[in-house]
């Protein structure tokens, strides 16, 4: 042992010594630099550092009223005006037998009933309106231009161009999703406790605004613009080809570059659960701005304040499918087709 002591005295001494220890240069002397360190003011890696004292670095399941403190993100209530005419038809139109029995369709959510029953009744009103859902689709959460986390949902939807700008949810399952997190089934006496109470940290006060449905909604605009990005690529390789064919010829010139969206419009509808006596509308417009915030998390993006605004329809209300019509429907459904029929959309003071 003295030996080796002496052995580490004489190589501290000498610097010839010292330096025939060290890595190559530019090898082990780059040491990682925190993230933070370089981040700019307000960017997410910032936010996360300025609020050490709170776990922000989480997956979306186990979001709280801090997130949206932090992404300056609030809910806002619409309600229809009391002056609003749903106009009812008084013919049966073709394609749309949801129409013919509503009565049916609203008693199957209102009777209490198994998740996967609610999840067919609502597959079923929403192909009437013509969007389709997207059952091999999965949703994730990206961070860094990377899938961070996935995104639960019970089903996810398309518009008919395509285009994934929806989700359905129940909040029973967003209660099952955060168990299943803290592991609470794993448990016992005093750990059992601990877990409990970590759940209950993680239960938002109000369950109609849940942050979760917030992610949800992120996640949806950042698939979207994954998918302007793919078109985007394809339109412009497309174009290279056909530049490249024609630049022999005189006249000829390159064709237009695809515009990108600056915002993306994203919906959710969610219902209680075993017993769904009301549907839940969330819509919102996702800035391009803000979803820069989580790509660059190290860089400062500004964008204007997040709005989020739900309407609370009751399912027994007798224009409550005509209501759900307005908020969801993309406008190719034989009702936004139909040029004898005029349906004027509530007017509140975020676009929808």
């Amino acid at each position: 042992m003295s030996s080796l002591l002496e052995f580490k005295r004489k190589a501290e001494e000498n610097p010839e010594a010292r330096s025939s220890q060290r890595s190559p240069p530019g090898v082990s002397e780059l040491r990682p630099v925190l993230p933070w360190k370089i981040a700019e003011d307000n960017s997410i890696y910032s936010i996360i550092h300025r609020n050490s004292q709170i776990r922000l670095y989480v997956p979306p399941i186990s979001w709280t009223s801090d997130h949206l403190r932090c992404l300056d993100c609030s809910f806002h209530r619409q309600i229809f005006p009391s002056d609003h005419v749903i106009l009812h038809t008084k013919r049966e139109p073709i394609g749309l037998p949801l129409i013919k029995t509503p009565a049916i369709m609203k008693k199957r959510l209102v009777r209490p009933s198994v998740a996967e029953n609610k999840g067919y009744t609502i597959e079923n009103i929403l192909e009437a309106y013509g969007i389709s859902p997207n059952p091999s689709e999965c949703l994730y959460f990206q961070f860094r231009h990377r899938d961070a986390a996935q995104v639960p949902t019970d089903d996810l939807y398309s518009s008919s161009a395509g285009l994934l700008n929806m989700a359905y949810i129940t909040f029973h399952a967003i209660e099952k999703l955060r168990e299943r997190y803290v592991q609470l089934w794993k448990r016992t006496g005093a750990s059992l406790y601990k877990k409990r109470i970590q759940l209950k940290h993680l239960e938002p006060q109000d369950r109609h605004k849940d942050p979760y449905i917030v992610a949800v909604l992120i996640a949806l605009a950042q698939q979207m613009r994954r998918y302007q990005m793919q078109q985007n690529s394809e339109n412009l390789n497309a174009a290279d080809d056909q530049h490249s064919r024609a630049s022999s010829q005189p006249g000829e010139g390159m064709g237009q570059v695809p515009s990108k969206a600056q915002s993306f419009k994203v919906k959710v509808l969610a219902i209680p659960g075993v017993v769904s006596k009301y549907f839940y509308v969330y819509t919102t417009t996702v800035s391009a701005d803000f979803l820069d915030k989580f790509d660059e998390p190290s860089r400062y993006s500004p964008s204007s304040r997040f709005l989020v605004s739900y309407y609370c329809i009751p399912v027994k209300e007798e224009t409550s499918l005509e209501k759900l019509h307005l908020l969801l429907c993309p406008g190719s459904c034989p009702f936004c087709a139909d040029k004898h029929e005029e349906i004027s959309t509530p007017k509140t003071n975020i676009s929808l």
